[in-house]
């Protein structure tokens, strides 16, 4: 989930300064076989920043990370269309100028039943972020949590008592951490292992993160709630984690 609602645009601009971009790290393995759930994610072009030559020429990489990068470790494919009118069953990613929401770049959500992200191009230009990747951000995120509900039961003590559940989001906690893939930037992103406590790693694509659960610092965030919260959904950043 990429909405930053407890960050001002001066906050926002801060962190940036920490941005992590890096060149592919590895080779691409082979693509994940058929027995992989592959859905068709179709990316319309609403901005007036963003030309469809630019969206067509983004979608190839974006198809590559998703296929090479995300697929075989999160076994879910997609593949990705550009423009026309989403039929049933496909997935909705819009790339629109401004953001609907305070301090996000984008978001993604379930709207009337189908799964649907979100990429503020122009905002995302306004404040030097590469809209492609936002658009990955998103896009990895609505493959790995549809329709925003999933999330890990974090309990140490096998009590119910002292423990959390963290978001399912797959970009949140390394945010401020990209890559290329041909010409395009794309997010990092997390493992599955990044949930589980007894793992030892790879917890990230780039391999930046050293232990489950652990946020990257310069931006990075999760939402989290605790057992016996009074506050609700709360957002923890690298820089106010709970200590150890």
């Amino acid at each position: 989930m990429i909405p930053i609602l407890a960050r001002t645009w001066e906050e926002l601009g801060a962190a940036l300064q920490h941005r992590r971009h890096h060149p592919h790290p590895n080779p691409p393995p082979a693509p994940v076989g058929p027995s992989c759930p592959v859905v068709d994610v179709r990316l319309i072009n609403r901005s007036t920043v963003v030309h469809d030559s630019e969206l067509l020429a983004a979608l190839v990489d974006l198809q590559t990370q998703v296929s090479h990068d995300f697929a075989p470790i999160w076994l879910i494919e997609a593949e990705l269309i550009v423009g026309g009118t989403p039929a049933q069953g496909e997935y909705v990613l819009y790339v629109e100028d401004d953001s609907t929401v305070q301090g996000a770049l984008g978001y993604h959500e379930e709207a009337g039943g189908v799964p649907t992200g979100h990429v503020f191009a122009k905002t995302s230009q306004e404040n030097g972020i590469s809209w492609t990747s936002v658009a990955s951000h998103e896009l990895l995120e609505m493959l790995g949590d549809p329709r925003t509900v999933l999330a890990a039961v974090v309990d140490p003590n096998g009590d119910g008592k002292s423990g959390r559940i963290v978001m399912a989001e797959a970009c949140d906690a390394v945010e401020q951490s990209s890559y290329t893939v041909g010409q395009t930037e794309v997010s990092n992103f997390v493992y599955p292992a990044w949930w589980d406590t007894t793992a030892s790693g790879p917890f990230d694509h780039l391999g930046q993160l050293t232990a489950p659960l652990e946020l990257l610092p310069g931006g990075s965030y999760i939402g989290c709630i605790d057992f016996t919260s009074a506050v609700g959904w709360q957002q923890q950043t690298a820089e106010k984690a709970p200590s150890k």
